[in-house]
């Protein structure tokens, strides 16, 4: 299944089954291409699909952790692979990945029911 498909099934209402897909997908991402913000490790990317608009930089929706007690996760925007942006720090992954979701969803007009 590719991420399109993954899109989907959000949209489709089929959130359980394309998040389970998302977490795995993201963290093979992230350890394929291990990077750092500061003092935060990155442990989950997904990019942002659709074309680039000239002039930009490919973005993508990340989590980052760093080894402390208070809110070790946070989803950020990330643009050109470097340059992180809008955080949202959580306690938890799963609280950093529903932001993230949150994101990814905004960036591609995906609406998500409260």
């Amino acid at each position: 299944m590719n991420i399109a498909e993954l899109y989907l099934k959000i949209k489709a209402g089929n959130p359980a089954e394309a998040r389970a897909q998302l977490v795995i997908y993201g963290k093979e991402l992230a350890l394929i291409n291990p990077r750092k913000n500061d003092r935060w490790d990155i442990v989950w990317a997904i990019p942002v699909p659709g074309e680039t608009p000239k002039g930009c930089l490919p973005c993508e929706i990340v989590i980052g952790k760093r080894h402390t007690d208070f809110q070790p996760y946070v989803a950020w925007h990330c643009f050109g692979g470097n340059s992180y942006a809008w955080g949202h720090y959580c306690q938890t992954f799963d609280g950093a990945f529903d932001c993230a979701i949150e994101k990814l969803c905004r960036e591609v007009g995906i609406k998500i029911d409260d």
